[in-house]
């Protein structure tokens, strides 16, 4: 067994490596049952609000999300979320949760259970910011629900220049 020790790593150009650390940790967890029918996006509740300390931090984004998505119709229950840092939406794209799901009582479609998704953002200031999550139906038929026994949580992480 060998061991390697150096009291400094430089590149080959002279440069150290960079090495990220994280600063400030910030979490909450929400219990609120939010439902939805509608296709436009709605505030779901979930927000957090952190001061990065240097312009050059960055800040990364940690949801979990228990959603249920119900629909009467057809054989597809999906609904979607979305990031947004104050009112710049993060995600353009959207986080879509749901598909193909077993029918459950009264012959509705459902599809729940617990939704993660990470997201590294740049805010490039020093002043507060809040970042919340949006979510909709895909389809009207859809129903998306937090369900207030099963807590949701978003976790801010700043990562140090």
């Amino acid at each position: 067994m060998s061991t390697l020790k150096v009291t400094n790593l430089q590149k080959l150009d002279g440069s150290t490596f960079p090495i990220g650390k994280i600063g400030q940790v910030l979490q909450n967890n929400f219990v609120s049952s939010q439902t939805t029918t509608a296709t436009s996006f709605s505030d779901s509740g979930i927000a957090l609000a952190i001061t990065p300390t240097s312009t050059s931090s960055k800040v990364l984004i940690q949801v979990s999300i228990f959603a249920q998505i119900t629909n009467a119709t057809n054989e597809f229950a999906e609904g979607e979320f979305k990031i947004h840092r104050d009112s710049t939406v993060l995600d353009t794209n959207g986080r879509r949760v749901g598909g193909f799901a077993t029918r459950g009582h009264g012959s509705e479609l459902k599809f729940k259970g617990y939704q993660s998704f990470t997201l590294l953002d740049a805010p490039s200031t020093t002043s507060s910011v809040s970042y919340k999550i949006f979510f909709r139906s895909v389809n009207n038929t859809n129903e998306t629900t937090f369900f207030g026994f099963h807590p949701s949580s978003i976790t801010l992480m700043e990562v140090l220049p």
